[in-house]
């Protein structure tokens, strides 16, 4: 038996067509569990006509998605459970397909397949535009679909072992998730919505549980929330998105594994900082919400970390710098050995790198430092030139000298006059001087308006989740 479990809040719009799809697979027994999280937009009243078909569940306040799926599993009797979205269409043989595929493997714990864009009321509908065929990590820790966006030309043709499947469309071996389960939630509750879908894989894949990708389960999916349209997004989603960024990784990261990954991940983090301090002020809270459930991450973090049954080594071969497909089933990749040669290697380089050019590496902090204060001091771009600029015309005008910062070779005396040809480097200078003329001539406001102060916001009144 198959458990389908749809969370709805304000689905009315794409509902029925859903549960016509699970109603049409060719997979049976089918048992349906609907959870509604106080819908308001006529949502019940669709689910009205479906009370005999389906054990449905009215929740008079909005849970969460994570809640609301964990509340659909302990009613469910299936050995496989599919996570549904409720903006998702699906082939009449996508239960049957990733079923089989799923059982040809016993460590498989989690099946997906191909999900392409649906854009209801469109002429054509049901397009050929990839929306996800799994989940990958890169190496700052940020997760994408493989290959969205993309036309599908047959390229994710082959089944294969992924990182994980998007909760969109997501089959669950029963069996894996009372494994994974941290306190009798498999979704993370503190999640909220968004990203628990990537928590849930990274903690099966710690246990040992693969993901397997099968291109024969096709489903329709209508994507609303991308990193592009990051500032389209209502600000309840960008807030869990960021909390639960950090959430996922105190829970799930060992510290040689972050420790491999430290320069990428800290360069990303600073972004996401960044943008809250400087764009955003409203996100600052996302961050103090993880810091205020520092207890509840250490608990569970030691309890996902004693029970882990795979190694850094392993599990570093998953976090590249682009979607990578060597885990066929009984294939072999030499992605693997690259990938080992040069993770061993990465810490040395680093190493080597910053005892050659440290003089240069902390002048250039301490410069970005001081453009960051002066930045930080003047409420636009432009205003912030005059600060700047007389440094910059001194280095303009003593070209000819080679700084001492610059002095890769050896130490000399400052201001000793050093042959033209003879200090490349000194393009550096002219590079630095016309990176700041033209941040002065942008005429950009640093601060942007944060609306009504008075306000307050709450980030749990979220919009139709839609990963």
């Amino acid at each position: 038996m198959i458990s389908v479990l749809i969370t709805t809040y304000n689905s009315a719009r794409f509902l029925e067509r859903c549960l016509e799809s699970v109603r049409a697979q060719t997979h049976h027994p089918v048992e349906l569990i609907i959870v509604d999280n106080a819908s308001t937009d006529g949502t019940r009243d669709i689910l009205a006509k479906y009370e005999g078909q389906a054990r449905i569940v009215y929740n008079q306040v909005n849970t969460g998605f994570a809640a609301a799926q964990n509340a659909a599993a302990r009613l469910a009797n299936g050995e496989w459970l599919l996570s549904l979205n409720p903006d998702v269409v699906l082939h009449p043989d996508l239960l049957a397909e990733a079923v089989a595929a799923g059982e040809g493997h016993p460590d498989v714990g989690a099946v997906c397949g191909k999900l392409l864009r649906w854009n209801p009321g469109a002429a054509s509908e049901f397009t050929k535009i990839i929306d996800s065929t799994g989940i990958y990590f890169l190496r700052n820790l940020r997760h994408l679909d493989r290959g969205a966006e993309e036309l599908d030309q047959g390229q994710f043709e082959m089944p294969e072992f992924v990182f994980g499947a998007t909760g969109a469309a997501a089959l669950y071996r029963s069996q894996m998730l009372q494994d994974i389960a941290i306190e009798g939630e498999f979704f993370d509750e503190q999640f909220f919505a968004y990203r628990e879908d990537a928590d849930l894989a990274w903690r099966a894949q710690l246990l040992g549980w693969q993901c397997l990708y099968t291109p024969r389960a096709v489903a329709w999916h209508v994507r609303r929330v991308t990193p592009e349209r990051r500032k389209e997004l209502p600000l309840a989603i960008n807030w869990h998105s960021i909390k639960n960024r950090f959430l996922m990784r105190v829970k799930n990261i060992s510290l040689p594994l972050y420790a491999r990954l430290f320069f990428p991940v800290t360069f990303r983090d600073a972004q996401v900082i960044g943008y809250c301090l400087l764009v955003d002020r409203r996100l600052t809270s996302a961050l103090t919400a993880v810091w205020k459930l520092r207890h509840d991450l250490q608990r569970k973090r030691q309890a996902i970390q004693s029970r882990r049954r795979v190694s850094d080594r392993q599990l570093l071969r998953w976090f590249l710098p682009s979607p990578a497909r060597p885990h066929s089933p009984g294939c072999f990749s030499w992605l693997h050995v690259y990938n080992r040669v040069s993770c061993t290697k990465t810490a040395t380089t680093m190493m080597r790198f910053f005892r050659a050019h440290r003089r240069v590496i902390s002048r250039v902090i301490t410069f970005s430092l001081v453009a960051f204060c002066a930045f930080w001091l003047t409420p636009s771009w432009s205003e912030a030139g005059p600060l700047l600029f007389p440094a910059l015309l001194r280095r303009l005008r003593d070209a000819d000298c080679r700084p001492a910062f610059l002095d890769w070779s050896r130490r000399r005396p400052r201001g000793t006059i050093q042959p033209r040809e003879a200090s490349p480097r000194i393009a550096y200078g002219y590079c630095e001087c016309c990176l700041f003329v033209l941040l002065c001539l942008q005429h950009r406001p640093l601060y942007q308006p944060l609306g009504n102060p008075t306000r307050r916001f709450d980030p749990f009144d979220v919009a139709p989740r839609s990963v």
